[in-house]
């Protein structure tokens, strides 16, 4: 899947593309007593033959109870580029290949084994025999065939096309047998693998009859009866009460089975309470009314200093993968913005004096509390593999943005401390970011102060996230904007980013040409990168990406953070991960395995 859009910073992708409700006390809404219990279905040995097994112990029984802030925008996976919509979603779906957060290896999935042609332009995949959706229907090739059908209709409007298109060109996906899927390309395709892990497959026996009545961009909304909305993933959904909670049941399905062939998951089920923001959720953890939770830095020190004397233990990941940026909007479809200040937004001198005025380590120190680091690069530091670090941290320098906007005419003629240009424009602008995030509101302060100081005036106005993602996506009506996106361990899979085409192609998507000869250069380095498969290779064409953004800042990149989590002790087989993605949340990646104490 594409990078998506992270809200918790549950677009909760880019893997590089995941928020009031009640009281969670026994017999409430969002209490376990409230998860339906399911069909009464045990598999015989014979019938589970074919599943994968893990090196994990633990109990059948119980369940868990989370909380994240944010309804889900959708539950059609073609359609969700938000971590609140893709967090859940990861649940209920599986994909062929599996990308280790852990060890970073791609490993069988839906698919048990692999074999490509030394030409790399195609592909034979051996499904895992036994598998069922969580209907009890049976999984099979067709299923993997009608998956990519959707994804290459050019009427549905996915973001996973971009990663799956190669110098231009689809795959051909065609089914061998029932348990066999080729796949061809005309081209030499590198990652290949590393674009196919983050995808997931879809049901075609639910929605091949939708696609074919031209209705499929409306299916599985969130008003859908959650019985058709069937997965080969752990967990289905059961219940969704917008506001509150999402409750989730075990698939009685599954395909992994434990160390001892114990059926996974060992969880009955589960509960997510929806909240309003992120203080919210801290105060549910404290109260013992959720298992686990993503931290801020701030809930950090008083969780750590009580955690001896607690039922909790606190995880420090590591440095996040994806990164948080601020940046301007240059999109002509946007009216509303009046042709001065896309005329600055659109130079690069502009957006490079907007990053020197910038106090990164300030930012990291204070509104990180040291538990993160000032970032210039959408590689974080933990990827060892393509980082390029020969591109050194950037300057706080107010004297060289100053200079820099003197250069384009923009001066201090009023003396009111507000710069203008030629034609007396004040030089403002209006900067949104996901109202219940606590720390992008912080860095839009941070942005606010810095930037008056060289004379630039930012008014913040925060917005509900999914009518965020809506301006982002839709109707492009914003100014500049604080967000972040999910990373991955291949810079490829966020190519809906990146290709001056993408969807995703923050200040100026889906050009038909690429507006500037150094987007037409990322394009082409992205072409390349498809068609080469050695890795050392793809980090030369990665360093320069990297290079051509430092020098442009079309995205400011400001700080990433340590991935922080609590996690109740009852709770065994967590392991929160630095590596989240669209399809890893932070902490549930592998609830599967989650197993009460």
């Amino acid at each position: 899947m594409p990078i998506g859009l992270i809200e918790r910073v549950a677009m909760v992708a880019l893997a590089w593309s995941c928020l009031a409700g009640c009281h969670g006390g026994a017999g409430s809404e969002t209490s376990a007593e409230s998860i339906p219990n399911g069909p009464k279905i045990k598999l015989a040995a014979s019938d589970m033959a074919g599943f994968q097994r893990t090196d994990v112990r633990g109990k059948p029984g119980g369940r868990f109870i989370d909380a994240t802030y944010g309804d889900p925008k959708t539950f059609n996976y073609l359609l969700a580029n938000e971590t609140s919509s893709t967090d859940h979603l990861s649940l209920v779906f599986a994909t062929l290949v599996f990308r280790n957060p852990v060890t970073l290896d791609l490993e069988p999935a839906l698919a048990e084994s692999w074999t490509s042609a030394r030409d790399r332009m195609s592909w034979l995949f051996h499904l895992r025999k036994g598998v069922k959706w969580s209907d009890g229907r049976p999984f099979t090739a067709d299923d993997v065939v009608f998956t990519f059908g959707l994804i290459y209709d050019r009427n549905i409007p996915t973001t996973l096309r971009d990663n799956l298109t190669f110098a231009g060109h689809d795959l051909s996906c065609r089914a061998v047998d029932e348990e066999t899927v080729e796949f061809k390309s005309p081209v030499r395709i590198g990652p290949f693998l590393d674009a196919l892990a983050p995808t997931p497959i879809l049901p075609k026996h639910k929605l091949e009859p939708i696609w074919r009545a031209g209705k499929y961009n409306t299916a599985w909304a969130l008003d859908t009866p959650p019985e058709e909305i069937v997965g080969t993933g752990p967990f289905t959904i059961v219940k969704y009460t917008p506001g509150q909670s999402l409750t989730f049941r075990r698939n009685p399905y599954y395909w992994k089975l434990a160390a001892d062939g114990v059926q996974l998951p060992f969880l009955t089920g589960g509960v997510t309470q929806i909240v309003p923001d992120r203080n919210t959720l801290i105060l549910r953890f404290n109260s013992k009314e959720t298992d686990y939770a993503w931290l801020r830095p701030t809930d950090w020190i008083p969780l750590k200093e009580a955690e001896s004397a607690g039922d909790y233990k606190t995880i420090n990941a590591g440095p996040m993968w994806g990164f948080t940026y601020l940046s301007f909007n240059v999109n002509p479809a946007n009216k509303k913005i009046p042709d001065y200040k896309r005329e600055w937004f659109s130079k690069k001198e502009f957006r490079q004096a907007i990053a020197f005025a910038l106090d990164r380590d300030n930012m990291a120190a204070t509104v990180l509390r040291g538990m993160g680091r000032a970032l210039w690069s959408p590689v974080s530091i933990a990827d060892k593999r393509y980082f390029n670090s020969g591109l050194p941290p950037p300057p706080f320098d107010p004297a060289k943005a100053t200079a820099l906007l003197a250069g384009m005419g923009l001066s201090n003629r009023n003396a009111d401390g507000v710069l203008v240009d030629g034609a007396g424009h004040p030089v403002e602008f209006t900067l949104l970011t996901n109202n219940n995030n606590d720390i992008r509101k912080s860095l839009c302060t941070a942005i606010q102060e810095n930037l008056r100081k060289i004379g630039v005036k930012v008014v913040i106005m925060p917005v509900e996230f999914n009518s965020l993602v809506e301006k982002l996506r839709t109707t492009f009506d914003w100014e500049a904007n604080v967000l972040g996106f999910t990373a991955g361990a291949e810079p490829y899979t966020g190519r809906n980013i990146w290709m001056s085409s993408g969807i995703s192609h923050v200040w100026y998507p889906r050009q038909k040409h690429p507006a500037t000869a150094w987007e037409a250069e990322i394009d082409s380095m992205f072409d390349a990168a498809a068609g080469e498969p050695d890795v050392k290779k793809r980090k030369v064409i990665y360093d320069r990406w990297q290079a051509i953004l430092y020098e442009q800042q079309p995205m400011i990149f400001l700080i990433t953070e340590d991935s922080l989590a609590a996690v109740r002790k009852r709770i065994a087989n967590a392991r929160p991960n630095a590596l989240p993605g669209p399809t890893l949340p932070l902490i549930r990646w592998n609830c599967y395995e989650f197993s009460e104490q």
